[in-house]
């Protein structure tokens, strides 16, 4: 017998009578745990249809011999009597609204954003739920307009009136959709705030280095607001005619304001460098941590001598419009002012695992991690950039993204939303059944027995009742009904 818990949220007024729920389907799948579940009225309904509405976002948990089989949250309800139907849904809440366009100008112009415009009072009763349009050319007035009016349409959650293909006569049939909490990840958008230090617009200047004394070195200073490893930097360099050495990059701590011991360095081969300046990537193979508030230097010099013919040429802003730091440049005796800033970018690396806590992390208002309750997540040993070029990306993306990284032993990772709304991350385990599956796809029990709803069998693996293939399943998507109970879907 399956029992269904549905916790009405915040003081909305509430139904007269509880609905004695039923569950007609239930989803699970891996990556995420409970993933999609349907409900009925067993019985007749008797109050406002638009009493309904309170429901939205209500905590729904299921039950099965006092276990936890699913849970999750209440994405809609349908409200049918004869062939009319209404249903009041979240699909396509956003009360959080910001527009991307592209201002005219030459070369089409920049993609600008306009700032963020929000609806407090929704936020409060559904939790932050964001959305960002495009369009093809516009203001800054028409973009705030068009955002103002997206905040104005979706804001709140809609009414959809329908026509049923069949008619339930002169009863009534009310009808519950629901969501796993894995889905309230993919409600907002996420870039981590940290693990970038850069000046990338280029203002014009190229200055040599290597050709004669006064361009020994150059170095740019930057100081990192918070504590990571820097995996990676770039400089905007190009050589002039054909130098045969190398372009050598080094990340330095400082040394009395200037540039001190080399904490990572790379070298550059100088063939291998463009005749016009470009982006090159210098990988540092064992990262530095850099620590918040402290000074570091990203200095360049040539391996070889000096020489007039053939050297490199480094991409600065004259306008010195790099606020973090100064530029200083080496003439064989003493660090100078330069005039400028180099342009420059210093790019943190860090475990995956720390990533999804940091992605993850509960309690913040409007983040990801807004209807979870913590986050358990293991170092991986893998390490990824921290930054992200482009506009943020829905948080679930990310989050997939940091899972396919697998752990340094190269075994996959999965992840759930537990009872308790947590969301923990784990090795897949070996391929070890733990229970069997008939050739109609039930899910069994190694005696045989149908697999109880209160022990998940998604992330996990089973083998072939009918000794019908040797290899074990893992099993990634699982259904119940009650015609055939749990089935392996995939």
């Amino acid at each position: 017998m399956l029992g269904v818990a549905l916790a009405q949220v915040n003081q909305l007024p509430r139904l007269a009578a509880p609905l004695a729920w039923q569950p007609t389907r239930l989803t699970w799948q891996t990556p995420g745990g409970p993933w999609r579940a349907e409900f009925e009225v067993a019985g007749t309904y008797g109050e406002p249809v638009g009493a309904l509405q309170a429901l939205l976002g209500s905590p729904v948990t299921v039950t099965a011999g006092g276990q936890p089989a699913w849970w999750g949250f209440v994405q809609s309800v349908q409200v049918q009597r004869g062939r009319a139907a209404i249903q009041y849904t979240l699909d396509g809440l956003a009360n959080r609204v910001a527009v991307r366009y592209r201002r005219g100008g030459p070369g089409g112009g920049d993609w600008q954003q306009t700032p963020w415009a929000a609806e407090a009072a929704s936020q409060a009763r559904f939790g932050v739920f964001e959305r960002v349009v495009s369009l093809a050319e516009a203001s800054p007035e028409q973009a705030a307009a068009e955002r103002d009016a997206l905040l104005a349409r979706l804001a709140w959650p809609c009414e959809r009136a329908s026509v049923a293909p069949e008619s339930m006569g002169a009863g009534w049939a009310v009808r519950l959709q629901a969501l796993g909490w894995w889905h309230s990840l993919g409600r907002v958008r996420y870039a981590p705030a940290v693990g970038l230090v850069e000046h990338p617009r280029p203002g014009g200047w190229l200055h040599p280095l290597g050709d004669a004394p006064a361009q020994t070195s150059l170095a740019q200073a930057f100081t990192p607001g918070e504590m990571w490893e820097a995996g990676q930097a770039w400089l905007r360099v190009a050589r002039s005619g054909s130098p045969a050495d190398a372009l050598r990059v080094e990340l330095c701590a400082d040394g009395g304001g200037v540039p001190g011991a080399a904490l990572a360095a790379v070298e550059l081969a100088g063939a291998a460098l463009p005749g016009e300046p470009a982006w090159a990537a210098c990988d540092f193979v064992v990262p530095p941590e850099l620590r918040a508030g402290a000074l570091y230097w990203l200095a360049a010099r040539r391996t070889g001598a000096l020489d007039a013919a053939n050297f490199y040429r480094v991409s600065a802003d004259p306008a010195a419009g790099f606020a973090g730091g100064a530029a200083k440049r080496f003439d064989g005796a003493a660090w100078t002012a330069l005039g400028g800033d180099l342009n420059f970018r210093v790019g943190g690396f860090e475990d995956t695992g720390l990533q999804i806590r940091r992605l993850a992390a509960a309690g913040v208002p409007g983040g990801p991690g807004q209807c979870l309750t913590g986050c358990f997540a293991p170092l991986t040993g893998v390490s990824r950039p921290l930054w992200r070029d482009g506009p943020p990306r829905p948080a679930q993306v990310e989050l997939l993204d940091l899972l396919a990284a697998g752990d340094s032993s190269g075994a996959p990772l999965e992840a759930a939303i537990s009872p308790g709304r947590a969301l923990v991350v784990g090795r897949q385990p070996d391929p070890d059944p733990v229970g069997l599956m008939d050739l109609q796809g039930r899910a069994l029990t190694p005696t045989g027995r149908p697999w109880p709803l209160g022990r998940q069998i998604c992330g996990r693996w089973v083998g072939f009742a009918a000794s019908f293939a040797r290899r074990p399943l893992y099993v990634t998507v699982a259904e119940w009904t009650p015609a055939e109970g749990l089935r392996v879907v995939a």
